[in-house]
């Protein structure tokens, strides 16, 4: 009986320690100091290559194109400028300490902006161009819709005295890929002498195949442009170093819209 009794005791004792939270007796606080995260962040062309260096940590990368949790990763950036690198340093029951590195990526890739050639008509090759309602088009049908693969202006379309009138005959669109493939919408006074508004987005360039017809694509994002609240997708129908003209495809009609280079 009294072996019984002891291991009964034995066997509480047992108990109450294991119901002891682990949290309480082995918890982990404060976090690393900047000065003790240790990275690399090396440029070689269009290539970053990034490599934690930080024992016992869990690593984060934001290099601003995407993410990453490896120790290395190398990241393609096709774009010419100063890029910021942002480090997070995460562990168990540490706060997360975050570095930033800046690089320099002295030019754009070429061949990337390559193809399709869009990419270097809409920005005179990266520079930056702007442009502005053509003006001094034949038919004075600025903007209109019509069929779904109109090329002009088929059913209605406002005059310039009508664009003058809202005060927008002199909005103006600039690309360029200074860092980025950057987008700037300005809206200016109804006399062209004031910037009203300026709304700055990005831009992508690509091919497409529609109804058996080819044809490049840019996509606008973060910015509105003239008379068009969600520009999205546009098809360009014309683009050469003096003209640019677009087109918003819906189901069965279409909304386009005539630029030329500013001077």
């Amino acid at each position: 009986m009294k072996k019984i009794n002891i291991f009964s005791f034995l066997l509480v004792l047992i108990t109450l320690f294991s119901c002891d939270p682990i949290e309480d007796r082995n918890e982990l606080t404060g976090s690393l100091s900047p000065d003790e995260i240790k990275i690399s962040v090396t440029v070689d062309g269009n290539n970053i290559y990034l490599e934690n260096q930080t024992p016992g940590i869990l690593p984060y990368w934001d290099y601003g194109t995407g993410f990453s949790n490896k120790n290395k990763e190398t990241v393609y950036q096709p774009f010419a400028g100063e890029h910021t690198i942002k480090f997070t340093a995460y562990g168990v029951g540490l706060k997360g300490t975050t570095v930033e590195r800046k690089v320099t990526v002295k030019n754009n890739d070429l061949e990337y902006f390559k193809n399709p050639d869009s990419w270097n008509l809409l920005t005179a090759n990266g520079a930056g161009k702007t442009w502005v309602w053509d003006i001094n088009k034949p038919n004075g049908k600025l903007w209109g819709n019509g069929s779904e693969m109109m090329n002009d202006v088929e059913w209605w379309g406002p005059s310039i005295a009508d664009l003058t009138k809202d005060g927008v005959i002199y909005d103006e669109l600039t690309f360029d890929l200074k860092g980025a493939a950057n987008y700037t919408f300005v809206h200016k006074s109804a006399d062209g002498s004031n910037v009203i508004s300026t709304e700055k987005g990005f831009f992508k360039t690509f091919t497409t195949t529609y109804q058996n017809k080819t044809f490049n694509q840019v996509q606008i994002i973060g910015a509105g442009m003239p008379k068009t609240t969600t520009p999205g997708t546009l098809d360009i129908v014309k683009l050469t170093n003096d003209e640019l003209v677009l087109r918003q495809r819906f189901s069965g009609y279409a909304w386009i819209y005539f630029f030329k280079a500013k001077n």
